[in-house]
């Protein structure tokens, strides 16, 4: 494992290409677009008015029906970050 030290170079490195970046802010973009799209095409839901960004490690927002919501539970529509993938 590296040391912190070393892990921070190479994080520092690898933001100046500016890559990093660019597809972060991409992926909260669709993220967000999804969310509202999700709010908008089932109303009845209880869709949560923010994303949860994580660590770049996962990035969700919930989703609740009345019979969930009845019961304290929802549904969350996760990326992850690793395996660049969804989950629910």
């Amino acid at each position: 494992m590296e040391t912190l030290h070393k892990s921070m170079l190479e994080y520092q490195s690898q933001l100046k290409k500016g890559v990093i970046q660019q597809a972060y802010r991409g992926l909260m973009e669709f993220m967000g677009v999804l969310r509202a799209r999700f709010a908008s095409a089932y109303p009845d839901y209880f869709v949560s008015s923010s994303l949860y960004f994580g660590y770049m490690d996962i990035t969700f927002f919930s989703v609740k029906s009345t019979a969930l919501k009845a019961h304290n539970l929802k549904v969350a529509v996760v990326f992850l970050h690793e395996g660049c993938r969804f989950e629910v």
